[in-house]
């Protein structure tokens, strides 16, 4: 399931939207079981390559 939190608080992305700022910096924060890394990175590698 997708769960959307800011990663500062006081900043929330409603507000975050609001700002007239460049350059735009993306941040995905991804939660991975210890037992999926290996395939997640063999994914990553592969789709990024």
């Amino acid at each position: 399931m997708l769960h959307r939190r800011p990663l500062d608080p006081a900043f929330p992305h409603e507000q975050q939207l609001q700002a007239k700022a460049s350059p735009v910096v993306l941040v995905n924060l991804l939660r991975v079981a210890e037992a999926d890394i290996l395939s997640l990175a063999a994914i990553w590698e592969k789709d990024v390559t």
